[in-house]
């Protein structure tokens, strides 16, 4: 009599925790990928960089941005993912709060420079991160700003070409997003619009001025949830 097979036995609990550790080592991968890859970004520049990821903690950030931008005038932050992408333009936003009376003082702003990097992870896994220049910038009046809700569903190819056209115009743009990935997507349709911008003028570089402000509103469940306002226009020159 032919013996049977014993059942493989995998508990779901079993199957959530190797899911969970291969999202983390992937995490991981992709955040220390891009650490490598931001240097030569800073490094090209003599500018001090910051990580931001899942786990950056936005008061921490904060501390060190300041400090940072005080004593170098110019920080890169480096950002992984939706939870790094809030937790960046938290710690921007209190910065440049904190700073903006010494700066007004001057005629200026804290503003942030984003942009699109693409990095070769060890696996040969090609990922795209944003790096965000801060930094003070001379402030400027846009005669036309555009309101532009950002959810996590948005197209940011999309979204950053209609905004290119908006820029052209010598326009600005206020991009509402709700949540780590309606913010991360925000950023990223910055970054594309700030590349298609530079394609249109045929320019190498058009970077964008965006400066975050975070206010507390009435979430769609209920509750109360922060929404971040990302004002953004093209930089003076």
């Amino acid at each position: 009599m032919a013996m049977a097979r014993a059942p493989l036995l995998v508990t779901l609990a079993a199957l959530a925790s190797l899911r969970s550790a291969l999202a983390v080592r992937q995490s991981q991968a992709i955040a220390e990928g891009a650490r490598r890859g931001v240097l030569s970004v800073a490094e090209a520049s003599g500018t001090p960089q910051l990580m931001s990821d899942g786990d950056a903690d936005a008061d921490k950030l904060a501390a060190d941005l300041s400090a940072q931008v005080r004593a170098q005038g110019a920080v890169h932050i480096v950002i992984v993912g939706p939870d790094g992408a809030f937790a960046a333009m938290k710690a921007v936003s209190a910065v440049a709060q904190a700073m903006s009376s010494e700066l007004a003082l001057k005629g200026m702003v804290l503003a942030a420079f984003p942009s699109r990097h693409t990095h070769t992870i060890e696996s040969g896994k090609k990922i795209n991160t944003v790096i965000v220049e801060v930094r003070p910038q001379q402030a400027s009046l846009v005669p036309q700003v555009v309101d532009v809700t950002v959810a996590a569903g948005t197209k940011v190819g999309s979204l950053g070409s209609y905004l290119a056209k908006v820029f052209q115009d010598s326009g600005g743009a206020v991009l509402a997003a709700i949540g780590p990935v309606a913010v991360m997507k925000a950023l990223n349709s910055a970054a594309f619009a700030s590349r298609f911008l530079a394609n249109d003028l045929k320019v190498n570089e058009a970077k964008l001025a965006c400066s975050p402000a975070f206010s507390e509103v009435a979430g769609e469940q209920g509750g109360i949830v922060e929404r971040m306002a990302l004002t953004c226009a093209p930089a003076p020159n």
